[in-house]
Formats: C-alpha cells, sequence, structure tokens
C-alpha cells in the first residue's frame, strides 16, 4: 500500500482548479492575444499551465513506486491501463450523447431513443477522423487518457527490458519534435507535423518518465525547495519565451506548452511529493477530496456546455460573462455531480 502524500493530494486540489480556470475564462483567445505579453490575465493563464505536466508526473511517480521489480510491470501496466481505457471509452459515450439538449427533449415514447440514435450519429460523425478520435475522443479535454495510457505503456516496456536510459532520451527527442511543431512550428526552426503534439507521448512522456525517476530519489526537505525553484523560474522563462516568440515570429500568446513548460511541472511535481502542508490543512480529508480530482476533471465539460447553452438560451442569464461565477460554478458543480456518482456503487469506477 503506497503512503498517502498530503502534499501531493494539496496539488492536485490546485492544479484541478487550474484546468477549469484555464476552460472557463470568460476572456476570449481573440481578447487573451490582444493583451500585453505580461498582463495579469494571459500571466494566469500561462501559469495555471503548470497542470497537467503535474498530472503527468504525478502519474510517473506512483507507477515507478508500483513496481517493485520486473516481475510487477505487467501486473502493474494491466490494472492502469485497463482503468484508463475503460474511462476513456465511457466518458467519450457520455459526451457524444446530446447531453445538453436533454432539458429541450419533449417527453415521448420514443425519447429514448431518439436520444441513442443521436449519440449513434455523433460517434460515427467522429470516427471519420480515426486518429484524432483514438487520441482525442468525443471532447478535446479527453486526450489526457489515451496520451497517459500511451506514456505508461511505453515506459513499461522501457523499464521492462532494463532500457530506462534510452527512455530518457527517447521522451526528450519527443518532447523537442513536440514543441517544435506546436509552439514553435511557424518559426524558421519549426516543422510540419499534421497532428496536435499535444497528444500522444510527445508532450507527457517527459513529464511521466521524470515521475518515474523522482520515485527513486530519497525524499529530503531541501528538493521542495528546488521544486519551488523550478517552478518559479518555469514560470519567468516560459512568459519570455513566449513574449519572444511572439515579438520576433507572431507566434500566438496563447500556447499548450513550450520548452520552458518542462521546469514548471516538474517543480509543482517536487512540491507535491516533498512538501507537508501545515496541520491545519493536513487535518482537512484531502485525500478523500484528492482520490475525486480525475473525476472532477472528466465531468467539468458537462457544466460548462450546459452554462454555455443555458447563457444562449436566457440572455440575462450571464454567467458565461461573469470571471467569478462562471468557474465557481463550475467547480462547484463538478464537485458535487462527481461525490454522487462516488457514492452510487454502479458509478463509482467512472470517476476514480
Amino acid at each position: 500500500m503506497q503512503e498517502r502524500l498530503a502534499g501531493v493530494d494539496c496539488m492536485r486540489l490546485f492544479a484541478t482548479v487550474a484546468v477549469i480556470l484555464l476552460h472557463t475564462t470568460p476572456v476570449s483567445i481573440s481578447e487573451l492575444e490582444n493583451l500585453n505579453s505580461f498582463s495579469p490575465a494571459l500571466l494566469i493563464n500561462q501559469f495555471s499551465r503548470f497542470a497537467v505536466p503535474f498530472f503527468f508526473s504525478i502519474s510517473g511517480y506512483f507507477w515507478g513506486k508500483s513496481i517493485e521489480n520486473n516481475r510487477s510491470i505487467f501486473k502493474a501496466w494491466k490494472k492502469s491501463a485497463t482503468r484508463l481505457g475503460l474511462l476513456f471509452v465511457a466518458w467519450t459515450v457520455i459526451y457524444a450523447t446530446p447531453y445538453t439538449q436533454a432539458f429541450s427533449f419533449p417527453v415521448q415514447s420514443d425519447t429514448a431513443f431518439n436520444f441513442i440514435k443521436q449519440t449513434y450519429w455523433n460517434l460515427l460523425n467522429l470516427s471519420s477522423h480515426p486518429l484524432i478520435f483514438m487520441l482525442e475522443g468525443s471532447k478535446s479535454h479527453l486526450w489526457f487518457l489515451p496520451s497517459l495510457l500511451i506514456c505508461l505503456s511505453i515506459s513499461s516496456v522501457f523499464v521492462k527490458r532494463n532500457f530506462a536510459p534510452a527512455l530518457i532520451i527517447v521522451s526528450i527527442l519527443l518532447y523537442i519534435t513536440g514543441v517544435l511543431g506546436k509552439s514553435y512550428s511557424s518559426t524558421p526552426y519549426g516543422i510540419d507535423i499534421n497532428i496536435n503534439t499535444r497528444d500522444g507521448p510527445f508532450f507527457g512522456l517527459i513529464f511521466f518518465v521524470t515521475g518515474y525517476y523522482l520515485s527513486r530519489i530519497n525524499p529530503s526537505g531541501i528538493l521542495m525547495r528546488y521544486g519551488l525553484a523550478l517552478l518559479s523560474v518555469g514560470f519567468f522563462a516560459q512568459a519570455f519565451e513566449l513574449y519572444i516568440l511572439n515579438k520576433n515570429y507572431g507566434v500566438l500568446k496563447i500556447q499548450d506548452y513550450c520548452f520552458s513548460t518542462y521546469l514548471m511541472g516538474i517543480g509543482a511535481a517536487m512540491i507535491g511529493i516533498y512538501s507537508a502542508p501545515p496541520l491545519h490543512i493536513r487535518k482537512v480529508n484531502l485525500a478523500r477530496i484528492s482520490d475525486l480530482t480525475l473525476g472532477i476533471y472528466l465531468v467539468h465539460f458537462i457544466f460548462i456546455d450546459i452554462l454555455i447553452e443555458l447563457s444562449s438560451a436566457f440572455p440575462s442569464f450571464g454567467s458565461v460573462k461573469n470571471p467569478y461565477f462562471f468557474p465557481m460554478i463550475v467547480i462547484l458543480s463538478s464537485s458535487a455531480f462527481t461525490t454522487i456518482l462516488n457514492l452510487k456503487k454502479p458509478f463509482k469506477w467512472l470517476v476514480r
């Protein structure tokens, strides 16, 4: 049984909130692009990019802790791969349903049939782009699940065959390829890749592998301070890197990641792993709340879409334009709904 890390539980909550803030910003991408490179709104958006790298790093860390020897690697892979695969399929189907129209369906004898039929056509339409469908599912944020599964699978093969040093090289090369194919794609150094290099192993593998290596380091209080330094340096370096890219090459200011993002993600992971939150925070049942963060992440777009639909149908319902109400209601609704699903045995696996 792995020991609970209160610091990780705490950071999971911060990271989940950061992801939701990214998805609920009332300022459009075009409006953010028109802001000064060092404006607070833009810097908050950029700082929130630590969240997903943190989740990859922590996943790698706990995977590393779970494999005591080579014989346990396949067992750990099978358990995690089955869970990630089932979650991806289930939530792909859920997000393919016309859930935003559920309240407008007239209750008739064929209501259920029409609901299923619309879901089928949505899935059929998505499958016309098979690679994107396999890597992203039916909703943009679901990309995390297959990406994590791919990172887990690659790492399992390399570590099983005692090629861990080669795994570092592969992860670095994939990350460089991903950056050059995304945030640097319109620069003279960029490369043209006909896929989103946020998906698959390009972005996540280097964080997962670093998390695995962190699991091999003996804990030390000073490592938390190193993590804080990495997060801080990474944040300022990322802001400066994107500023240079925008000024010299016209690259958009909003990017999923760049080279400096690596420092932020690893710094956040080290803070979580090696820190000890104050006693009054540890007294809160962080473990129970933290266990629901994946579920909150998977659920939250349902409430984003419903609120946007309500705002379109009722213009006076201006929640989407309110920078405080919109993220707050999404966080609270997602948390409450995830808690309810977690309490219902048939649905618990959807959020854990």
